[in-house]
């Protein structure tokens, strides 16, 4: 797991998190308001963190290799990341297409 003290990094803008067993981020990860790419590829999501409405500068998210599904909540989180511009669900098991309420 993250140390809760991840949330001091204020200015950090990338972080690549990828192949460590994670299935959630402490909530001090709210407190990254400058991340733009964030990499949590391989790991173990079952659905998105709810810190991610939380980082109004985030352009690039990784989120392959997953067990998400994408619930409604989800679907939402990522609806308001106004700033994304690239996504990658790829090689979760639980997703076949998008829901058709996701228009980003």
């Amino acid at each position: 797991s993250l140390p809760g003290w991840i949330g001091a990094c204020k200015n950090l803008e990338q972080i690549n998190l990828f192949g460590n067993d994670l299935n959630t981020v402490p909530s001090s990860f709210s407190k990254l308001k400058n991340l733009k790419v964030l990499l949590l590829g391989n790991n173990d999501f079952t659905f998105l963190p709810s810190e991610l409405l939380f980082l109004p500068l985030l352009k690039t998210l990784y989120l392959d290799q997953n067990k998400l599904t994408l619930t409604e909540t989800d679907v939402e989180i990522l609806a308001s990341l106004s700033s994304l511009e690239e996504l990658d669900l790829n090689l979760n098991s639980g997703i076949k297409v998008l829901p058709s309420n996701y228009n980003k």
